[in-house]
This record gives structure tokens, C-alpha cells and sequence, in this order.
């Protein structure tokens, strides 16, 4: 397969488009604005596939760095934290297996999981809701 050329993006933005049903991704590079239209369903699996993908990729840490409990112990992480509009859970593919979706805007995430991984994070959630003061929403 010959090499492909590409333009570099320094800059990314995204909107919702007139139709509501859709979104444009615009990306700004050095010969100008590339869009690029996607329908919602399409938005949700190209950002299902950026996350599938992040393992990949090394991420620089200091800047947002905050706290979190895992069960491997550890608790600090970069973090940009996304505001979510809905949670939801269902039985997955499996007896053991739940999935976890979650709205971001026009994006619907879905993650499987193990049942004892959600009890292990519904028993994190009550001791925080416990010990620790809620922080206020940015």
C-alpha cells in the first residue's frame, strides 16, 4: 500500500449540526478547515474507537491531575473530566457481563464490565459519599 499524505490538525472542533441528527467535526490545519459530517450513530462509534485505541497512546501527565480510587490501587491520573447527561445499565452478552452506557451530548458510550467490577464501584461511591464533601460542579 503506498504512503498517504495527511494534513496535521492543530486544532479540533465539534458542533451539532442543523438537523440535530448529525454533527460536523471541523479540523484546523495549515492549509485551512477540513469538515468532515457524521451521523450520531457514526459520532458514538468513531469516539468508541478513539477510547479503544487511547491504549495506544502515551499520555503526558501533570496537567489536570486528579484523584481517583481503582482496585489496583492506584489514584492519580490525568483526567479531563466530561459532564455526562445519562447513565444507564443493562445485562450484557453474558450472565456475568453488564453494560454501562453513558450519554455525552450527541454521544452514546457503551462499556462491558464484569458484576463484581460495578459492585467494587457502587461500594467506592457510598464510602465517598460518606467521608467525603461533594465537589461543586465547574
Amino acid at each position: 500500500m503506498p504512503e498517504q499524505k495527511f494534513a496535521l490538525a492543530s486544532g479540533v472542533d465539534i458542533k451539532t449540526a442543523n438537523d440535530a441528527q448529525s454533527s460536523i467535526i471541523a479540523f484546523k490545519t495549515k492549509d485551512g478547515i477540513v469538515g468532515v459530517g457524521l451521523k450520531n450513530k457514526e459520532l458514538s462509534k468513531l469516539a468508541a474507537l478513539l477510547l479503544e485505541r487511547s491504549e495506544e497512546v502515551i499520555v503526558g501527565r501533570g496537567e489536570g491531575e486528579m484523584g481517583a480510587r481503582f482496585p489496583s490501587g492506584r489514584t492519580a491520573l490525568t483526567l479531563h473530566p466530561l459532564r455526562c447527561s445519562a447513565l444507564g445499565a443493562g445485562r450484557g452478552r453474558t450472565n456475568d457481563e453488564v453494560i454501562l452506557a453513558v450519554e455525552i451530548g450527541n454521544l452514546t458510550l457503551s462499556f462491558a464490565t464484569d458484576a463484581v467490577t460495578l459492585e467494587g464501584l457502587c461500594h467506592t461511591l457510598g464510602r465517598l459519599n460518606q467521608f467525603e464533601k461533594p465537589r461543586r460542579p465547574n
